[in-house]
């Protein structure tokens, strides 16, 4: 690490009264849930409007939904 950097983690430590190890690992922790978590975004969709019955199949519901646009 930069020396500048270890003296501004140790400034931080010393107003916080907590150790350099516990601000380093509260840093990792964060970056990890930020990245982890976007990086499953996509997945966690999946699947969540499959208790949604519908009574009519994908294109008649477009049709209808064109229908009502084009004011029919």
């Amino acid at each position: 690490m930069e020396a500048a950097r270890v003296k501004d983690i140790d400034s931080l430590a010393i107003a916080q009264k907590r150790d350099r190890t516990a601000l380093l690992k509260d840093a990792v922790d964060a970056y990890l849930q930020a990245h982890l978590d976007k990086s499953k975004v996509p997945v966690r969709g999946f699947g969540i409007w499959k208790d949604r019955a519908r009574k009519e199949d994908g294109l008649a519901y477009q049709e209808r939904m064109r229908a009502e646009w084009e004011g029919r």
